[in-house]
């Protein structure tokens, strides 16, 4: 089913609650790898559905390269014989300099479900460009993989890409929503479908008095949002 705006607003809210107000140390490190700590919920004084979770965690440069059928394109480029194929290997990075990520989960009215925004800032906080913010601990290698990476979005190939995807890139350059800041997003056109078979295997795991609390959706759809990102925190 999809999350209507009043439901999206509840289980922010429940999620926020549950994770928040305990200290880390409470938390096994299955919490902490799927990324359900440090979100505060920020609530919208006239539009309801114009909250949002974020949070800022620390990530670092990885040196490690693309996937061989991958490739780099610089949009301002004039001549395309000058796309890098990623078995080049990509520069290797200093882990020390101090890098940040600013995450937001906003609501997507269009799709009718949670929407990953972010971007990853330096020392100074300036935001890097998303060819260096592909090298940071933010992305899981694998979910790169046979991707095309271009300077403000990142497409997916057409053989994994499902008739409704193919229509979109995997990852796109966007204002936020509510704050208008220039980020990079999670196109969320498939994620329902996703969250929906996993909700219906934990409820069917679960106890059959039990019901999932509201907070369920959005701990769902961050396990599946962690295919694409690290969000151990």
């Amino acid at each position: 089913m999809a999350l209507t705006a009043t439901d999206f607003v509840d289980t922010c809210a429940a999620f926020a609650d549950k994770y928040s107000n305990l200290t880390q140390s409470r938390w096994g490190q299955e919490i902490h790898r799927s990324g359900y700590l440090g979100w505060t919920w920020t609530p919208h004084p006239l539009w309801p559905a114009f909250g949002y979770l974020s949070r800022t965690a620390p990530v670092s440069f990885v040196a490690r390269s693309m996937d061989a059928t991958s490739e780099v394109i610089s949009e301002q480029e004039d001549d395309l014989e000058d796309v890098l194929p990623s078995s080049v290997s990509m520069p290797l990075f200093d882990s020390k300099p101090t890098l940040s990520a600013t995450q937001y989960i906003v609501y997507s009215p269009s799709f009718q479900v949670p929407a990953f925004y972010f971007l990853v800032s330096d020392a100074s906080g300036t935001p890097l460009p998303l060819e260096n913010m592909i090298q940071t601990s933010l992305f899981r290698p694998s979910s790169l993989a046979s991707t095309t990476i271009h300077e403000t979005h990142i497409d997916l190939p057409q053989s994994q890409a499902s008739q409704e995807a193919a229509n979109f890139p995997l990852l796109s350059q966007g204002d936020h929503p509510v704050l208008g800041i220039p980020c990079f997003y999670l196109h969320p056109c498939e994620t329902q479908k996703a969250v929906e078979e996993l909700l219906s295997a934990r409820q069917m795991e679960s106890n059959e008095d039990q019901t999932l609390g509201k907070e369920a959706w959005i701990e769902t759809w961050l396990l599946v949002l962690g295919n694409v990102f690290n969000l151990e925190n």
